[in-house]
């Protein structure tokens, strides 16, 4: 609807693979799962059939983003341990994906 609640930056990661990370202002952030859907959809339509995958990588102490993300029907593929620095020393993160065909369904 026009409205701009925040941005997502993906880039590649491989010939077949995705990576994706979005910044939502908090002010919107009951706009998540849409803001989410609505990538998923210009994924779809955008991207080359060859990019059949999207990753995210959220430190596991962000449960609130964990949960979006299996909102926006993400599934767990694994822990990325100890790779994010947050104020208590290094940490791991909760590797999160979905295929292109799950995301059109």
């Amino acid at each position: 609807d026009g409205l701009e609640v925040g941005m997502i930056k993906f880039y590649l990661l491989t010939g077949t693979m995705g990576q994706f990370h979005p910044y939502i202002l908090r002010k919107y952030k009951d706009f998540y799962n849409e803001m989410v859907q609505e990538f998923f959809a210009w994924f779809v339509e955008n991207v080359p059939d060859q990019i059949c995958k999207l990753n995210v990588a959220i430190p596991k102490q962000f449960k609130g983003a964990i949960r979006a993300a299996e909102v926006a029907s993400m599934n767990h593929e694994g822990v990325d341990r100890l790779s994010y620095l947050s104020k208590s020393g290094p940490c791991d993160r909760i590797l999160l994906g979905i295929t292109r065909k799950e995301m059109m369904k």
